[in-house]
């Protein structure tokens, strides 16, 4: 896991659709370690598809077409729901806070990606406040840090607004 963390977390100038893919892998064998280990607990299970999650999402914006780039969102989004599980097992509920604001900035990725013609008001409407709730959950947990989330709810708010992609994109 050690490996996909370095991957993940470089500078944004280095971070290429090939290094997430990489990451991802990475992951997923830490993963399939974490399965066959009966010491891991559904909270490091949880931790795992969250960076699975965090790191498909980033090689969908990263992928050069988009095709790729929805494939990548489909698989985030089995592995948010598979990490809101497992936090919800563990019963932390800090970590399900975190991975279901996740989850809402996954949705409002998921809308970019779709053609303007495709999406309604009231979807995006529901993207935003779905960010908004999140972002005002996460801030009743202490040692959260806001300020990051609120970064992050910025750049997906931006993708809401962008207002998806060409309707001729395959």
């Amino acid at each position: 896991m050690n490996r996909g963390d370095a991957k993940k977390n470089l500078p944004a100038h280095q971070i290429t659709f090939k290094i997430m893919t990489e990451a991802v892998e990475q992951y997923k064998q830490a993963l399939q370690r974490a399965k066959r280990t009966p010491e891991t607990t559904t909270k490091e299970r949880a931790r795992i598809y969250q960076k699975l999650t965090q790191t498909s999402i980033k090689c969908s914006m990263l992928a050069p077409k988009p095709k790729i780039q929805k494939e990548h969102a489909k698989a985030a989004h089995e592995y948010v729901k598979a990490s809101l599980q497992a936090a919800k097992e563990s019963g932390d509920e800090c970590m399900v806070t975190q991975v279901e604001f996740l989850q809402a900035c996954l949705a409002a990725w998921a809308l970019h990606l779709l053609p303007r013609s495709e999406r309604s008001d009231d979807a995006d409407s529901k993207a935003m406040e779905n960010l908004q709730y999140g972002l005002e959950k996460l801030g009743r947990h202490p040692g959260v840090k806001i300020k990051v989330h609120e970064d992050q709810m910025r750049v997906y708010l931006r993708y809401l607004s962008e207002g998806g992609q060409n309707a001729n994109s395959s």
